[in-house]
């Protein structure tokens, strides 16, 4: 089932580009939200950098560059997560996917740029480590074989490691905090 894809950019050759590598991958891409399953918003273009609460889940485009308090807002206004504008196209192809299916995206290296030192006293020794793994962007099975316990027990950890730090997505573990 082909997945619509509001492309929110005014650069016509990178609507075309995208369109050319996103549709055998299942994506339809228009230049409206109206209809559409979700968002890839092009940071770049200064008409579509107003932050705004997205209406459908959303991804932001950024430059390499972008500064970790406007990453930060926008992951405070809803939107799914993020993708450089110099990542792969199999990174993007696999960011949209994980949003298409309800759940958050940032790359490994945002994620590593925006990592505080973590001495937080109110986690434990196991938790400290679920999330030191969690900000290097490693899933739930990925955690689980590293640390040589059962993939139930490293969601048991990530709860409790969401609850402590008051955030609802695995991916604000890794927002320094204001």
């Amino acid at each position: 089932m082909p997945h619509i894809l509001w492309l929110d950019t005014d650069h016509r050759l990178l609507a075309a580009s995208l369109h050319r590598l996103l549709e055998p991958h299942g994506f339809i891409l228009q230049t409206s939200p109206e209809g559409a399953h979700l968002c890839l918003r092009d940071f770049h273009t200064t008409l579509s950098r107003t932050l705004d609460t997205p209406t459908l889940p959303t991804i932001a485009l950024v430059h390499p560059l972008t500064h970790p308090a406007e990453l930060r807002d926008l992951l405070r206004l809803g939107y799914r997560g993020y993708v450089s504008s110099q990542a792969d196209p199999e990174t993007l192809v696999h960011a949209l996917r994980r949003v298409r299916d309800g759940h958050t995206w940032a790359e490994p290296a945002f994620l590593l740029q925006l990592v505080e030192h973590d001495q937080d006293p109110h986690l434990t020794s196991r938790e400290r480590e679920v999330l030191f793994y969690l900000r290097k962007g490693w899933s739930n099975a990925e955690i689980a074989r590293q640390l040589g316990i059962a993939y139930k027990t490293v969601k048991v950890h990530v709860s409790a490691v969401l609850a402590k730090r008051g955030v609802r997505h695995r991916i604000e573990l890794v927002v320094p905090r204001a």
